[in-house]
């Protein structure tokens, strides 16, 4: 990496800059035990999102299984960028704004906020995860657990299904108010 940005623009690049992005996805280990199809699903869905979202920029995607839970690595660099911080959600939607403003916050938590709703849409909709864990909605295990398997359930059941289903309950919170 050092070779190929030693000089960028006529000037040479900071030792200290960044130049790869990385992140992890991760799991639910019992879900991996317990359905290991779905586990194989999630990787290729995950893997497929990561393609369509970096492209060609996205250079390693590592699993790893030896941890508390299965988990992707993903090292993104583009020969283009200098910056990795280019290639960051956040980072780049707050780039135009006054750094540590409100406002730059808040356009970093949005663009974070949106990749998660895109990642849980193409994978883990499908693979009948949740969006959110249990502590944003401050639920109990128990509880936390049973809303699982009712996810999973309704994408066994078929995209349709869950539609007409989604289209019941919110007639009934209508008719409720």
């Amino acid at each position: 990496l050092s070779v190929h940005h030693a000089r960028v623009g006529g000037r040479k690049v900071r030792s200290d800059a960044h130049v790869l992005l990385a992140g992890v996805a991760s799991f639910p280990r019992d879900l991996q035990k317990s359905e290991p199809d779905t586990y194989e699903k999630w990787e290729r869905l995950t893997v497929k999102w990561l393609q369509k979202k970096y492209g060609a920029d996205l250079k390693a995607v590592l699993m790893h299984d030896d941890e508390d839970h299965p988990h992707i690595h993903l090292y993104v660099y583009s020969a283009e960028r200098v910056n990795a911080k280019e290639l960051h959600d956040g980072y780049a939607a707050a780039a135009h704004l006054p750094a540590m403003s409100k406002e730059a916050g808040i356009a970093h938590a949005d663009a974070m906020r949106d990749m998660q709703s895109s990642f849980y849409s193409d994978v883990g909709h499908d693979c009948g995860l949740l969006r959110d864990g249990p502590k944003r909605k401050r639920l109990d295990r128990d509880t936390y657990k049973a809303l699982q398997r009712e996810e999973r359930e309704r994408v066994a059941l078929g995209k349709e299904v869950t539609q007409v289903h989604a289209d019941l309950l919110n007639g009934a919170a209508t008719e409720a108010k």
